[in-house]
């Protein structure tokens, strides 16, 4: 048993709105998802560690079953925050993973970018590319805030740096962006390797020359990072000591951000430009029996977090008999807004009992029952 009790065990969040929501909710709804896997609180029930390559040089993250960790931990896996609940006793904080620390890293873990983009996902299903930062360019649903240009032939930041970008643009216009950052909007820098999460309008000053103050003027960020401490920011709530793996509020100022070469990117719901859409999931092909269940698919608006295949047996008890946690690269390939039911083939074959059930979790939470066949 963990020899902690974490204090505020969290339940499976909903990001779902009962109406047509203005951008701005839209916008504050993103922050509070990205935030959400920042702040929960979870123990382990054993010694876990494992390398994360990248995270502030290079960094080994070590879970002990003594103290409390706040935040969904910052690894390679790029996942978010669903298929980390995946994992989580919603009653007791009790993180339930007993694979490898490999397997850890990868099952649960998500990146900087992957946490911002699991934010803006949890309203916006227009995003389609991988979960990290070198990816957010138009190709994939992440635009230019303010009037600096990105060349559209560019599909990624690791060939075309965000250096690039701000040399080619001119300083003046990049700052000119940092002053219409919005809440929500991402800021990413291809030399920094990291993407961060815009929570508040910029604070912007201005010298007695008329021109902006670099040093006084700010954005307050949240981000998904390794920190300086065994890979963690401690940080005391009241009695208990928290571990987070990331920055809930954080200052960046205008200098900081030309200095680390981070441009301003936002999604097209935010510009006003694609409507919101609520998660529409629905089963492709012939209703009826086992193969056809195997020959058709799900698709969803949405990339799709989590997909599981529930067998009620005779006897009505349900139990989940495969489960699919998307990966940071299937909304690029299309895998997560179109999911093959083969890739479940062996399972749905094997079931034996009452009924079949695919059940699918969209990124705003609402968990969708797209099919239900009669065995």
């Amino acid at each position: 048993m963990s020899l902690v009790l974490v204090p505020n065990p969290m339940q499976r969040p909903d990001y779902t709105f009962d109406h047509e929501p203005t951008i701005m909710e839209m916008r504050q709804m993103a922050i509070k998802a990205m935030k959400d896997l920042l702040s929960v609180q979870w123990t382990v029930d054993r010694k876990i560690a494992h390398s994360k390559t990248g995270a502030v040089g290079g960094k080994r993250f070590i879970y002990e079953p003594y103290i409390t960790h706040a935040g969904q931990p910052y690894t390679n896996g790029g996942k978010g925050l669903m298929q980390f609940m995946e994992y989580y006793d919603q009653q007791s904080g009790r993180l339930n993973f007993y694979g490898t620390p490999e397997e850890f890293n990868m099952e649960i873990g998500c990146t900087c970018a992957g946490g911002v983009m699991w934010g803006l996902c949890s309203v916006c299903h227009t995003l389609t590319g991988p979960f990290i930062n070198f990816n957010m360019t138009p190709k994939f649903g992440c635009y230019p805030v303010g009037d600096y240009k990105i060349p559209g032939d560019i599909e990624n930041y690791r060939e075309y740096h965000t250096s690039r970008i701000m040399e080619e643009n001119g300083l003046d216009l990049i700052i000119d962006a940092y002053t219409k950052i919005q809440p929500a909007d991402a800021v990413t820098s291809s030399p920094k390797d990291h993407t961060m999460m815009c929570i508040d309008y910029p604070h912007v000053e201005y010298g007695e020359d008329g021109k902006i103050d670099l040093e006084k003027s700010y954005v307050m960020i949240q981000d998904q990072r390794g920190g300086q401490k065994d890979g963690f920011y401690p940080v005391r709530d009241g009695d208990n000591l928290l571990h987070y793996s990331g920055r809930t509020e954080f200052k960046y100022t205008f200098q900081m951000l030309i200095k680390e070469f981070y441009i301003p990117v936002t999604p097209a719901e935010f510009l006003g430009t694609e409507p919101y859409q609520k998660a529409l999931v629905a089963f492709n092909g012939v209703v009826g029996s086992k193969e056809e269940l195997i020959a058709g698919s799900v698709t969803s608006n949405y990339p799709m977090a989590v997909i599981k295949l529930i067998l009620t047996k005779n006897n009505g008890h349900k139990v989940m008999i495969d489960r699919y946690l998307f990966e940071r690269m299937d909304p690029h390939n299309g895998l997560a807004r179109n999911f093959p039911m083969e890739r479940m083939a062996e399972a749905i074959r094997n079931a034996q009992g009452k009924e079949l059930t695919v059940e699918v979790t969209a990124p705003n939470s609402e968990i969708i029952t797209p099919i239900t066949i009669q065995l």
